[in-house]
């Protein structure tokens, strides 16, 4: 009653775990069908178990009932012969390895059972694992394609800037042809520098131009003859000194 008990429950078990087990590739669950193949089996295992267990009591049975026909023969015919006693014996030694070989083969059996239902267990946890990890990495090539992405869009830009810096420098180049040159630029930087100290000459010029008109202008005027004479001396010896200066400063 209690090995039967045992059965159903871990029949129970079993099916519990198939029913709940995925396909590592698809990742659907297992098929009816396939679950009840996976049963049949089991119950084909537990079937030859069965057999080997009432094989194994038959043995038990036989053993004892030799041993107590043994005991008997013993017992009832003393003259006996030593010969049909070993014989006997070496029979009754055989059962008993014939009945430990099914022993170790049904402990092997029970054994490969516990460690397939762990394997399954644990195989499962691994399937859930990795289809994790394979969830990450997707999410983790998904956003390194974005960046690429936009490294290749910024590269584009940064290229399409480079060749317009490149022609508008052609262009620089070609209307200043005397840039390459050092004897042009030099010549050019003297010549600007000549430019201003000119520039600044005239205007100093025309200042005091316009200085030496106003004392001109500033100058009394009286009637005729010997004064107007006089001022009219005094009034040419002022234009004469203000040209000079003039002309002496122009010569710097």
């Amino acid at each position: 009653m209690t090995s039967i008990c045992f059965n159903c429950v871990f029949t129970a078990i079993f099916r519990e775990i198939l029913s709940k087990a995925e396909n590592s590739r698809t990742g659907h669950q297992i098929p009816k069908n396939q679950i009840q193949q996976i049963e049949l089996s089991e119950a084909k295992h537990e079937e030859d178990l069965e057999k080997v267990r009432l094989r194994h009591i038959s043995l038990k049975t036989l053993q004892k009932k030799l041993e107590r026909t043994l005991r008997a023969r013993e017992q009832l015919a003393e003259g006996l012969h030593m010969i049909d006693f070993e014989q006997l014996k070496i029979e009754n030694q055989t059962l008993n390895e014939k009945i430990e070989e099914r022993n170790e083969e049904l402990a092997k059996l029970k054994r490969k059972k516990t460690t397939t239902v762990q394997i399954l267990t644990h195989i499962r946890e691994k399937l859930r694992f990795v289809e994790q990890a394979n969830h990450n990495l997707r999410d983790k090539v998904a956003k390194l394609d974005d960046v690429i992405t936009n490294f290749r869009n910024e590269v584009t830009l940064d290229k399409l800037e480079r060749d317009a810096i490149r022609t508008e420098n052609k262009e620089w180049k070609a209307k200043q042809g005397f840039a390459t040159s050092d004897l042009l630029l030099v010549d050019f930087e003297k010549r600007k520098q000549r430019t201003e100290e000119l520039q600044a000459a005239i205007i100093e010029l025309k200042n005091r131009y316009e200085i030496l008109v106003r004392q001109v202008n500033s100058v009394p005027t009286f009637s005729s003859m010997g004064a107007s004479g006089g001022i009219g001396l005094g009034g040419s010896k002022l234009l004469q000194n203000g040209s000079g200066s003039l002309l002496k400063s122009s010569k710097f």
